[in-house]
């Protein structure tokens, strides 16, 4: 009996399990075979983690008890971390609305009074590394950290936010804000003119073209927006829609909300989220781009992650195109971080450089003045808070450089039909439409841009 050629070992593609097939008929072997000779032919194929011993000891007392093939290793799976998340504590009526704290969740933006608990940070869990029954390392994803800080009249305690002051709340993925209420009561005109406030504005009427709209926190508008120019540190609603002529122009920091768009311009932190229909427009978003139940119809939209979208272009084929997974401001951010940490070294550098040089005076001197002393000590002072600045930086640049990847799931989704002349750019790969597609998701896969049938099973594998 030839035990390398009797016993087969298969490894799945995986490398989480291996197996062990018999060769010959086991009432055909000359003699038993022994627990070392198998684990020789395990060695033989690199199995090293989770062999299972008393499988080994089975086959040689008895093979013919082993239904062939048989599971003789197993690897461990490694379990990714999750992300930090914020809890909401304004909303208790269920533990599912209590859960999370959306930032898109702004249409009713609550209001709240001094002292008012308003979210508590869950943080983040590491991943669990896995190993394979070769013994390699299945490096895990760790969940990553919440980066948003206090804002204005808010305080953080021990992972928990509160409100310093009466007011409403803002919440982007930077900040949680309180903020004071401007209220007009009816439409803006010359009468209250241009309005600048550091909290929220809440305008009860429309804003007509010409006019200007900036505030530290969020603008809520009740009616329409023409063609003026509203900028906000927080979420701009517009429970009307735009009819902005290609003229204004509605930048927030984070989400906007309207219900319609006709020649919009928008530029948006996070999501812009339409109702209706968005036709002629130029949108900005770093996040997705959520027309789900409307139609879009010319211009150019661009998304940092996903565009959800029902009905795309036109029976006249219109020309539409759309950039998905693609966000200017990460990519300037992710830049100027790595000029910042070549900046760094080459402080950290000089400034070694200068340390040594005044050590080196000290000791041909026999010893150091302390004006000397003094300045050594400050050298390395500075020195020490430019590594701890450098720390952050390489830290910052991980996160950005995991954001970019993960962008790479971004997608498109059509959920009634797209028309021809719809052109799509996924990074520095672009897909121009030529016949109607219906019920369908793009996404980029192995560098090329694929077209799948909207199903739910693979709906719950896109990245929201």
């Amino acid at each position: 009996m030839d035990v390398a050629t009797d016993f087969i070992v298969k490894i799945s593609n995986d490398r989480l399990s291996a197996v062990l097939e018999i060769n010959n008929s086991i009432h055909e072997m000359e003699r038993s075979v022994s627990v070392r000779e198998l684990q020789s032919v395990l060695e033989k194929e690199t199995i090293a983690f989770g062999i299972k011993m008393d499988i080994l000891e089975q086959i040689s007392k008895d093979p013919t008890s082993i239904k062939d093939p048989v599971l003789i290793a197993t690897g461990m799976q490694k379990v990714d971390g999750e992300d930090a998340y914020l809890r909401n504590e304004l909303e208790q009526s269920s533990m599912l609305e209590q859960k999370v704290l959306h930032f898109r969740s702004v249409m009713h933006i609550p209001s709240v009074k001094k002292g008012q608990l308003l979210a508590s940070i869950i943080p983040a869990v590491k991943g669990t590394p896995g190993k394979d029954v070769t013994g390699r390392v299945l490096p895990a994803k760790h969940g990553r950290p919440l980066r948003v800080r206090a804002g204005n009249n808010v305080r953080l305690e021990t992972g928990k936010f509160y409100a310093e002051c009466d007011g409403q709340v803002s919440i982007t993925q930077k900040s949680i804000s309180v903020n004071p209420v401007y209220e007009v009561k009816g439409d803006l005109d010359l009468k209250t003119g241009n309005l600048e406030f550091v909290g929220n504005i809440v305008i009860k009427g429309n804003v007509p073209s010409g006019y200007e709209l900036k505030a530290g926190g969020d603008i809520i508008v009740e009616g329409l927006v023409e063609a003026a120019n509203l900028q906000a540190g927080g979420s701009i609603v517009i429970k009307g829609g735009i009819a902005g002529a290609m003229k204004g122009r509605i930048i927030a920091g984070g989400n906007v909300f309207a219900y319609y768009l006709n020649q919009a311009n928008i530029k948006a932190g996070q999501d812009i989220i339409i109702k209706s229909s968005v036709l002629h427009s130029k949108l900005t978003a770093g996040g997705n781009v959520d027309c789900q139940n409307g139609t879009i119809i010319g211009g150019t939209i661009s998304a940092g992650r996903n565009i959800s979208v029902k009905e795309l272009g036109n029976e006249l084929f219109t020309k539409t195109e759309l950039a998905v997974g693609w966000d200017p401001l990460l990519e300037k951010t992710e830049q100027e971080t790595i000029a910042a940490i070549e900046t760094a070294k080459e402080n950290i550098r000089k400034l070694t450089e200068i340390e040594e040089k005044l050590g080196e005076i000290g000791r041909r001197a026999g010893s150091l003045t302390d004006e000397q002393k003094q300045m050594i000590a400050k050298q390395r002072n500075t020195r020490l808070q430019v590594e701890e600045s450098l720390l952050e930086l390489l830290t910052n640049l991980e996160l950005l450089q995991l954001e970019k990847q993960d962008r790479l799931n971004s997608c498109l989704t059509v959920h009634d039909q797209v028309f021809p002349n719809t052109k799509m750019f996924f990074g520095k790969y672009t897909f121009m439409t030529n016949q109607l597609y219906k019920k369908v998701y793009f996404g980029l896969e192995n560098s090329e841009i694929s077209i799948h049938p909207i199903v739910k099973v693979e709906l719950s594998n896109i990245r929201k």
